[in-house]
């Protein structure tokens, strides 16, 4: 049975992979050394929750899903609004729920919603 480490490990991995992002380019955005970083993959060594919460944020992740494999950030659609005023926050709080209800709207044809374009699904 796989210990603890080890999955944070292994899902610190999996994210770190499909960005595409090098063991030295993720210590590098984290502020940690690459040899660490390494450790922490290879389930060798454990992290504190600082550097937990330094992974999440450059993996795009929430701590949860690091920790406990639950909630990937995508899913939850939480975005890095740091330097965006209160006043813009909420702005764009309330063009996402704008486009949220248009989607939901009925007989919606937009395939960014998840309905079929109307020029239908066959390329030329």
């Amino acid at each position: 049975m796989k210990n603890e480490k080890d999955e944070i490990g292994r899902r610190i991995r999996l994210l770190r992979l499909e960005h595409g992002y090098t063991i030295e380019t993720l210590a590098e955005m984290a502020g940690l050394s690459a040899r660490f970083l390494a450790a922490v993959e290879a389930g060798r060594k454990g992290t504190s929750s600082s550097t937990i919460i330094k992974l999440a944020a450059a993996l795009h992740a929430t701590t949860d899903f690091l920790l406990f494999g639950s909630k990937r950030q995508e899913e939850t659609i939480e975005l890095p609004l740091t330097g965006i005023s209160a006043e813009k926050r909420k702005t764009l709080q309330e063009i996402f729920l704008k486009a949220i209800e248009l989607c939901d709207g009925p007989r919606n044809p937009h395939k960014a919603c998840g309905g079929a374009s109307k020029a239908g699904s066959k390329r030329a």
